[in-house]
């Protein structure tokens, strides 16, 4: 794994599931296609887990088993120590829990987490029986997002690797706001705990389009708007003493301000519904992307409260919590 990472990485057991306890779903969806965002070189596949020993319901998870070894971004067990941490709210040495609304408004450990939720991983046992051949692979077992498909396609060759497939499309304002939100508490949660994401491109952002048309969200009880997933290039990250942000947080930052800007421009709410909210994020999206001062890009808690805010109340209110210098927009 990442040396830095493991210095100041926390002690965490990860839970493990016997095989016994799977039940692979026939036909189901190939994740792993890179038309959905796959795994590359690793595999996932859909399952039901059976959870009646703990007195509680099946549930639909999906199986990601990973390429022998260490792959491109690094071992895969940090990838579930990582993931399992920021389940269990468990920081880097050094770190300062989140603030109350981040973890209020980030609902990790519910059904309508931002955050992944990481059930356990296949005992050695189930890496022999799950693997190919004679050589026995690791697995983790991931809870499904329910109807979750990548915000953007996986780039295909390197000409864009940094940027998405995106399909150009309208949506609702309520829609595109709800998902920026939850993304940018997704992502102060996780820097609260002085872990970055590693890799915050729009494939790894899962979200239901079904939900995007309507005025308001469609919410069902226990969904999000908007998971992050995938942390196997995330590493924790040593405590920075000051107010200052680290400057893991800051280069994320950036990632975000990138991604912030594909969304204005591919996803486009009908007739220019809600102009000054969309303006106020393309704004946020360019503060955040600065690359002439970047250590005033902004941080990720005060764009997840002014996201909240632009939701509620408007680009005037949010500029009272996140003032930009390139100004909200009229409204």
């Amino acid at each position: 794994g990442n040396p830095m990472s493991t210095r100041v990485a926390p002690k965490v057991m990860v839970p493990e599931i016997h095989p016994s306890h799977l039940a692979l779903v026939e036909g189901g969806v190939d994740l792993a296609d890179p038309e959905f965002g796959g795994a590359g070189n690793d595999g996932v596949m859909p399952a039901v887990l059976d959870r009646s020993v703990e007195h509680k319901g099946p549930l639909n998870v999906v199986l990601k088993y990973f390429a022998t070894g260490i792959g491109p971004d690094g071992d895969p067990l940090d990838e579930l120590r990582i993931t399992h941490a920021l389940n269990a709210g468990i920081g880097g040495v050094g770190a300062s829990p989140p603030s109350a609304a981040t973890v209020s408004a980030a609902h990790v450990g519910g059904t309508d987490s931002v955050i992944v939720q990481l059930m356990g991983r296949l005992t050695s046992e189930g890496q022999h029986q799950h693997g190919h051949g004679k050589q026995p692979r690791r697995a983790a077992v991931y809870r499904l997002v329910e109807d979750g498909r990548p915000l953007a396609k996986k780039p295909l060759d390197s000409v864009r690797m940094l940027r998405g497939r995106w399909e150009p499309q309208a949506v609702s304002a309520d829609w595109l706001l709800g998902v920026a939100s939850e993304l940018a508490v997704a992502l102060a949660y996780s820097h609260a705990y002085h872990v970055a994401h590693g890799d915050v491109y729009a494939h790894n952002v899962l979200v239901d389009f079904a939900q995007a048309k309507g005025t308001k969200p469609t919410m069902l009880p226990g969904h999000s708007l908007a998971t992050l997933y995938d942390f196997g290039a995330a590493f924790f990250y040593p405590r920075r003493e000051g107010p200052e942000p680290s400057g893991f947080e800051i280069v994320e930052v950036r990632a975000f301000g990138l991604l912030l800007s594909d969304m204005v421009e591919y996803l486009k709410p009908p007739g220019g519904e809600a102009a000054s909210h969309v303006n106020y994020l393309g704004s946020l999206a360019a503060a955040a992307s600065d690359t002439t001062h970047p250590t005033r890009r902004p941080k990720f808690e005060d764009m997840a409260r002014a996201l909240e805010v632009l939701r509620v109340s408007g680009p005037a209110m949010a500029s009272k919590i996140l003032a930009l210098p390139y100004g909200p927009g009229p409204g």
